[in-house]
């Protein structure tokens, strides 16, 4: 059944939507990588670290982070097939030729103004930002630490979509004991002057920042889902 959402977004959407053409999709492991372009793509003011709300007919919206922005009008999504979700299954179905429709893009995690180091904390949907923010400023260290279910698929996508020279990838284990590593990696970086950028499951960002308390740093948090919920942003 079409959700209240998704009817309201498609009477929204012929007005406000972008209109891309997907031209290629690449798989790494769980990993779809979309890349679309359209005439309404072009010219458009776009930061590292916004998003965009991507259409799913009969769903409703579901949150990207660009990889990248051309003036000619292209632009890529990092997608994460788990579970079946409907985003999962769009992503894993999802072919060159079809038709994509998004809204924005639209602010985010901003850190344009940043001049110190970034610290990136999150998981798989984490990913694409982390790629973006390195390749904004090749010359700023951005350490990435993320909690995964899968190194090699994570360690792929890294490797097909961008470099990032400090990576640090948690293997997730039950009662989320993988988690003081993660806060480790997290406190070095921090402690050396990084920026923080919390991002990923709502759960693990709290108790990664009550890990670190006492620690004095700067940060941004956007979570990007909890469990239960079909997202946050």
């Amino acid at each position: 059944m079409t959700s209240a959402k998704a009817m309201l977004g498609a009477i929204a959407g012929r007005f406000l939507f972008r209109v891309s053409r997907v031209d290629a999709v690449q798989a790494f492991g769980r990993f779809r990588r979309v890349e679309v372009s359209g005439t309404s793509l072009r010219e458009v003011a776009w930061r590292p670290g916004d998003k965009v709300q991507v259409f799913l007919p009969d769903v409703g919206m579901r949150t990207y982070t660009p990889l990248f922005w051309e003036t000619r009008g292209a632009t890529a999504f990092l997608a994460y097939v788990h579970g079946e979700t409907p985003g999962a299954a769009w992503a894993n179905g999802v072919k060159a030729g079809d038709e994509v429709s998004f809204f924005g893009p639209r602010r985010s995690i901003e850190v344009s103004d940043v001049e110190a180091p970034l610290a990136v904390f999150g998981d798989e949907t984490s990913v694409a930002l982390a790629l973006t923010l390195a390749a904004a400023r090749p010359t700023r260290k951005v350490t990435a630490v993320l909690e995964v279910n899968d190194r090699a698929d994570v360690r792929a996508a890294l490797d097909a979509c961008g470099s990032l020279l400090d990576v640090h990838l948690v293997e997730r284990v039950n009662a989320n004991t993988h988690l003081p590593v993660a806060v480790e990696h997290l406190r070095s970086a921090l402690a050396s002057g990084a920026f923080g950028v919390f991002t990923g499951r709502a759960s693990s960002i709290q108790t990664v920042k009550q890990s670190l308390r006492g620690l004095d740093f700067a940060s941004k948090t956007k979570a990007y889902w909890a469990e239960g919920k079909r997202g946050l942003d």
